[in-house]
Order: C-alpha cells, then structure tokens, then sequence
C-alpha cells in the first residue's frame, strides 16, 4: 500500500492554502495515480505582482516491506492568463503591449554555458530593470535557473526549443522536431512566467513548417494553458493559416493583420515590399530589417502597417552598433583567459585588423583613443534605438515588440549591452524611456532640413492604457541657440474608441508646417502641462543653409555629370565648362560624373590624367565611374586597385568616419557621420583594399560583420596626390539627392569651395 499526499503553500510567507491526500494499492511494475487538488482564493502572477504557490508531493510506502520509506517532489507555480484577444496581448483580462528581446544565451568562453554564473541572471536583471516585460529564447530553450528567476522577479518568457529554426530536412525530420518541442514543454510547463511557446523561427514552407502546423495537437495534450505562436516572422508566406493558438484552442487562429481563410485573396498590393524585407505580405507575425539609412516609405510602413487589417505583432526588428572588439578582447586578459580560445582569438583578429586601419586612415585625428570609435557609435545607437521605438510605438495597430536584441550575442554588435554584460554608454535611458507606458514620439519631416523652407513636424502620444480619453494641455517648440524658433501650446485629445473599442495605443496630436530661417542645431520638444507626465519629448535636428558661405565666382569643369547637376551648379552662380568641349583654362577643379567606358578608356581619361599632373583637381561623384564590366576599379589610375563593392547596411553595418574638413563644413564637424542627417546622401559603396589615401577624408568600418574574420572597412572619401594635382574618391551620392537634399547642396558647393 502507499499513500499520496500533496501539500501546497503561498512562497510568499510560507502559509499553507491546500492539502489532499489518497491511499491506494500498488501492484509490481508501472502505473499511473492522479491527485487533484483545488485552490480556492487563488492570487494571480503578474509581471507587477509576481506571486507564486510551492506544491510539495510525498509518495509514501506503507505496507510492511520498506514502510515509511517515501520520495518527494517540490514544484513552484502561479495562476495567470495570457492570450491574444481582438489582435491584442492580455494578461489577466488587461491589455499588455508585450515589450520583449530575443537572446541566444551566449556566454563569454564557453559558448551556451558559462564560467561566471552572475552572466546567465544579467541579462534577466537588466531586463527587467529597463522596462521589458518578456524575454525571448530563440532557438534553444533557457537554462531552468533562468526560468525559476523569471517567475520570481515577473518576466514574462517566450520560449523555443533548437529545432525551431535551422532544422535539416530528414526522413526523421518530424520525430526530431516533436522530441525536441515536447522535451521543452514536459521540462518548464509549470513555470508561472513561461506565458508563450515559440515553434519556429524565419523557416519557410517545407517540411520543418508542416511539422510545427500538425503538432499543435501533441502540445494541446502537453500544455492546453498557454499561448503558442507558429513561426516568427512567417516566412512560409501562408496567410490561410493563422499564426497563433489560444490557451485551450485546438486550431490556428487569425488574430493579426490580413490572415483569414479567404488566404491571399483578401490581402491588398503593396507596393515596394522590398524595402521591408523580410517581412512577408499580409502576415501578421512579422520582421522586418531595412536597408539603412531607412528610406521614408519604410517609416511610413511601420507607422501605418494593420491600419487597415487586424493589429499586428513586430516580431523582430532593430539595429546595433559595432562592437567595441578592443574592450571585449581585453576583458579575457583582465579574466586571465587564454588568448587562443575561440572566441578571445576572434576579437583580437579584429582588433588588429581595426587598429591597422586606425593608424593608416590617420583616425587619431577624430578619437583620442581607438576604442572611442566604438564608444560614439553605441551613443549614436542610442538615438537610433529612439528612432526605432518613435515608429514602433506610434502605430497603434501594433500589438507588441521583440526588439533585436538584448545583448552583443554571437559576437556581433546587435545588442543593448556587450558580449561581458556591460551597458552600452546611454543605452539604459534610452530604453527605458523607448518602453515607457507614456511617452512621445516626434517626427521632423526629416532631421536634417532646408532653411527657408516649410516642413512638417508631428507629435505622437503613446499611450498604454495610461491616461484616460480626454483632453489635456500641451506645449510644443522648437529651440535654437536664439531662442524659441516656433512653439505652439494646445489642448490635445485622446479618443475612447480605437481598434475593438478600446483605446488606441497612440494617437497624433500634433502636425503642424513650420519654417526656419537661421541655419544651426534645433531642438523639438513636446511636454504635457498636466495630467500626466510623458517620457521623451526631446529630438535634435539640423537647419542647413547650403549657399551659406559658398564659394563666389567659381569656375569648374564637368565630365559625364548629369544635366540635372549642371544645371543646379549654374543656378547657383558656379561657371560650368564642358571637359570634353571647352577650353578649361581657369578651372582648376574637374568633377567626373559617370563617363562612358570607351571615354574613360581613352583619350579623354589620359587628357584627365594629364590636367592632374599638371595641377588641377579631379573629383569623381561616384565610384560606377571607374567599372569596366564586372570590374568595379578597372580604371583606377593605382597599382593597388582593391575592389569597389556594394555594402549592405542594415542591423549589421559599418560606420563612416569623417574627420575635421571643409567638405562637411555647416554638416557636421567630424566623427561618426550620423545617417539621420545625410539621409539619401550617404554612402552606399566603399572601396575596398585599395591604395591607401594620402588623406583620407572619410572611412568606413565596422566590427562583428557577417564575414569570416567579422570586420570590413574602405574608403568612402579620399584625397591622392597626382602630380601636381589631386584625385578624389567619393562615395557619397551627391549628384542623385541635389536639390532634394540640403546636405547634398552643402557638399557640393563646399566641394567647389576647398578643391
């Protein structure tokens, strides 16, 4: 005979609120005995008011043979809901924006494990400390102690096991996906804080996708409780099927955006998708990594994305910075850790890789120390994590944000703090004020415009269930270092009635057309004067006069430049000579557009050459110049030719490095040239493992890319002596943002000015 006794209690205070107890018959070999036990009065766990219960279950022998003998089993939970209702994530009856990060677990040394516990719980701390209300597993599960501090400090978790995404095609492709997802629900199923499991991730359709679609069942049988979302980002494109199942559903429902039966057949065109890859059209569950710097239709896509279709789930979406390779690789010597392990020997190759390129692109003119080159680009990452967040947080129809991602995992430079758990300089400020149930979000028409000219600003109230629908006072301006340049105050309204009747998440309460005319740095705020208290509320931004200081009376020569330049130039009281008709006499500064292949190959290009040696000055407004075919440097006039490529900027990207000079007079001094500014000017190609400049202007680089040693850089700028004359190499796309963009101006006619 044995007896079966359970005994429950609140952790909080140790009181006991249950226990139940069976006697029953045990024969020889296996079998099964269910103890059930009600709690009536239960508290629920929140991610405010994490409560949970201690169960302890005693199996004792009483019969005569090892009577008295037992084995015990303890287990923590909570009582909570969480589920998707009307597009939106509630927990307990109330709706959550869910405010999560994805990340990989990796660890300094060891990979998945760790030499130093505390770095497992950091990432959870900080977390938590920063405004998050979930974290994200992807594609391997989470350590138990993980799960155990997640229930007691309310951090809600997302979870996905290693077969969610990357999974090989296999005959026992299903038999390894079910072992691996049931493994993971039987494992951590009773933690109050696991709110959301996690099939796939990025998989599009194939077999790893229809194993995931059928095992919804085997999971209900495991797990009826929870939330389970099918594949993040949902690659397989299907928008027939839905992306989430309920707590006790046993179907894939259609909760976000287009999904529906009717499948493509109710999914609007959308234009320029590509800009917004990956996301896939009409999904709901959604990434999306654009192309930096952003072009203004994807910030009009995420502001606007669900507006007319269910809400949303931004599943994956961010930006990094580089990652400071110098501190890392130090931190394993400071550890006293061998400096030939794997991960120790990766950072210090790309140490020396970067520290070669600061002496030779002469970088101690900008930073005082290498390393600081790192450090102004995690404070520029800053403000673009606000940027991220201002859309994000100013679509009402988007129902919740995994941001990419917690920390510099695998090496990279894609999280909020280093690989060794340390916060990137201002990055805690700037997201917790990114997460702030209340909070502003700003948006000049650009950050950089034209004075003179009209342009748009806007203010958004993000607003998670904070403030009541009404109408509260407001103050908005725009400062300079003379003072208020415009400021309007007005009582601002927020609705009752948004998406399924409740609130919306964020309303526009502000667009107004403004216009400057001192050139300089502005500030645009926003405050509430009462009722509540907003964070945010502060964006800098740039006016630019382009033809202040402009050079007077200048006369230039232009080679395969187009009419549209010409034009421009001549407009702005700047003689154009045709290099290939006119006399140059007097025109010591040529600018090559994009010649033909049989002129640069040519007599033309020799006569260039010669104009060099001889003193003038060359310019050329684009790398396509010197491509011959496929080879992108076949007319560069240098031993070392290296190659012109392409570079894809996006969550991984190299920064360019400016340093003090005429070129970017009335732009910016020198240091990281911030891509919100230079906008559609700034560079797209660099040229790469070419002759060192004599000077070089400009540079770009970048650690933790995705290459095999995890760096790159180039030229972007550069100044060779020829003769007695100069060639100039440049990157920035002038020509194609004249007139459409001050900066563009600017340089152009500061080109003019110093060359």
């Amino acid at each position: 005979g044995c007896r079966l006794s359970l005994h429950t209690g609140e952790v909080a205070g140790g009181r006991q609120v249950s226990a139940c107890e069976t006697r029953f018959e045990a024969l020889p070999g296996e079998s099964v005995h269910t103890l059930r036990q009600t709690i009536g009065g239960y508290r629920l766990w929140s991610t405010d008011d994490p409560f949970l219960y201690h169960s302890l279950l005693s199996l004792t022998a009483s019969a005569d043979e090892g009577a008295g003998q037992s084995s015990d089993q303890s287990v923590r939970f909570g009582f909570r809901d969480f589920r998707v209702r009307s597009g939106y994530f509630t927990l307990n009856g109330k709706r959550v924006f869910l405010r999560c990060s994805h990340t990989g677990n990796c660890m300094p040394v060891s990979g998945s494990m760790t030499r130093d516990p505390d770095l497992v719980m950091r990432d959870l701390h900080y977390a938590k400390a920063l405004g998050f209300n979930a974290v994200r597993f992807i594609a391997g599960v989470s350590m138990a102690a993980q799960l155990d501090m997640c229930d007691e400090i309310g951090l809600m978790v997302y979870e996905e096991c290693h077969a969610a995404w990357l999974l090989g095609d296999s005959p026992r492709l299903k038999e390894y996906f079910d072992r691996s997802t049931s493994g993971m629900i039987r494992r951590d199923r009773n933690h109050a804080c696991v709110t959301l499991w996690g099939l796939l991730n990025e998989t599009y359709d194939g077999g790893a996708f229809h194993a995931a679609l059928e095992y919804l069942p085997t999971a209900r049988a495991l797990d009826p409780t929870r939330l389970i979302l099918l594949s993040s980002g949902r690659w397989d494109a299907k928008t027939d099927i839905g992306s989430i199942s309920n707590p006790f559903s046993d179907r894939w429902e259609y909760e976000w955006g287009y999904e529906s039966e009717a499948g493509d057949a109710g999914v609007p065109e959308m234009a320029n998708l590509e800009l917004v890859a990956p996301y896939k059209k009409g999904l709901g569950d959604m990434h999306i990594y654009p192309k930096i710097p952003q072009a203004d239709f994807v910030g009009h896509f995420i502001r606007t994305v669900g507006s007319q279709s269910k809400p949303v789930f931004l599943s994956e979406y961010g930006i990094g910075s580089q990652s400071n390779a110098i501190q890392e690789y130090l931190k394993y010597e400071e550890n006293g850790i061998r400096a030939d392990l794997e991960d120790a020997s990766f950072y210090k190759g790309m140490v020396e890789l970067f520290l070669r390129d600061w002496a030779g692109y002469g970088l101690s003119e900008v930073f005082t120390f290498p390393e600081d080159f790192f450090i102004e680009s995690m404070r520029l990452n800053c403000r673009q994590r606000q940027m991220v967040f201002d859309l994000v947080r100013s679509n009402p129809k988007i129902c919740g944000y995994n941001l990419t991602g917690l920390l510099d995992h695998a090496i990279t430079g894609e999280g909020l703090w280093t690989f060794w758990r340390e916060f990137e300089p201002g990055m805690a400020e700037a997201v917790r004020e990114g997460w702030a149930p209340l909070r502003w979000a700003l948006f000049p028409q650009k950050r950089c415009v034209y004075a003179g000219r009209p342009f748009t600003v806007e203010a958004v109230l993000c607003n998670e269930d904070v403030l009541s629908p009404g109408g509260y006072p407001a103050w908005f301006r725009i400062k300079g270092r003379n003072g208020a340049a415009w400021e309007k105050k007005m009582e601002i309204a927020l609705p009752k009635d948004g998406y399924a009747g409740m609130p919306p998440l964020a309303v526009s309460v502000m667009n107004e057309i403004v216009t400057i005319d001192e050139p300089g740095e502005y500030e645009f705020g926003a405050t509430l004067l009462g009722g509540g208290a907003p964070a945010g509320g502060r964006l800098k931004m740039r006016v630019i006069d382009p033809c202040e200081n402009a050079p007077e009376g200048r006369t230039i020569a232009a080679w395969g430049c187009d009419g549209k330049t010409v034009a421009w130039l001549k407009e702005h009281e700047v003689k154009v000579l045709d290099f290939s008709r006119d006399n140059l006499d007097g025109a010591a500064l040529i600018l090559i557009g994009n010649p033909e292949d049989s002129d640069m190959g040519g007599q033309s290009f020799k006569r260039l050459l010669d104009l060099v040696s001889c003193g003038a000055n060359a310019v050329f407004m684009a790398p396509a110049a010197f491509a011959k075919g496929e080879d992108a440097t076949a007319f560069l006039p240098f031993e070392q030719k290296g190659s012109c490529q392409k570079y894809y900027e996006w969550l991984y990207h190299l920064d360019n490095v400016h340093i003090r000079h005429p070129l970017f007079e009335g732009i910016e001094e020198e240091g990281i040239a911030d891509y919100e500014y230079f906008g559609s000017v700034y560079p797209e190609y660099i040229f790469e493992g070419i002759q060192r400049p004599d000077k070089t202007i400009c540079a770009a680089l970048g650690t933790g890319q995705m290459r095999p040693d995890g760096y790159a850089s180039g030229v972007t700028f550069g100044e060779y002596a020829y003769g007695k004359g100069k060639i100039m190499l440049n990157c920035f796309r002038i020509e194609e943002a004249l007139g459409a963009n001050p900066v563009a101006d600017r340089m152009l006619l500061n080109l003019i000015k110093c060359y």
